[in-house]
């Protein structure tokens, strides 16, 4: 996956609909162990205009949820991570923040990544690998039914 993420990116010359009203109005949490596909996708998420909160695991979001104060949009998390899934997660941070949205990441299939999550109409799945494009438009598909 490092070699698809490798290298600059600008979201407009990608095509990405950079929209004025997103500008750090929407506020997505990241939650990837792995540091450089978290780095990455935190930096064209925060291109795209997106509020990027981002951690490494599914115990330091949930340490750390408090302390963010404000409304969350959207949770961006790896399935498979050390220590609690990220299925567990979202069913914490949606008791949390119902109106929130998930999107799951992850090398396994749907089927088997998402096996046991809550499956609704917040609930979305991302096949890893994925371009950083196809990362854009899934965010701006799941952001634009929240409204």
């Amino acid at each position: 996956m490092e070699s698809e993420l490798a290298g600059s990116y600008n979201p407009v010359e990608a095509g990405a609909t950079c929209c004025p009203s997103a500008i750090l109005r929407e506020t997505i949490w990241l939650v990837e162990d792995e540091a450089f596909v978290r780095d990455v996708i935190e930096e064209v998420l925060q291109s795209a205009g997106y509020k990027v909160l981002k951690t490494q695991s599914a115990a330091e979001a949930l340490q750390t949820y408090d302390s963010h104060g404000g409304e969350l949009h959207l949770l961006l998390t790896d399935v498979v991570m050390p220590g609690e899934s990220g299925r567990d997660l979202a069913r914490k941070l949606r008791n949390l923040c119902p109106s929130m949205r998930t999107i799951f990441m992850s090398g396994y299939g749907e089927s088997v990544a998402l096996l046991g999550a809550e499956r609704d109409a917040s609930v979305f799945y991302l096949s890893k690998p994925f371009s950083l494009p196809g990362l854009l438009r899934k965010v701006e598909e799941v952001l634009g039914q929240h409204h």
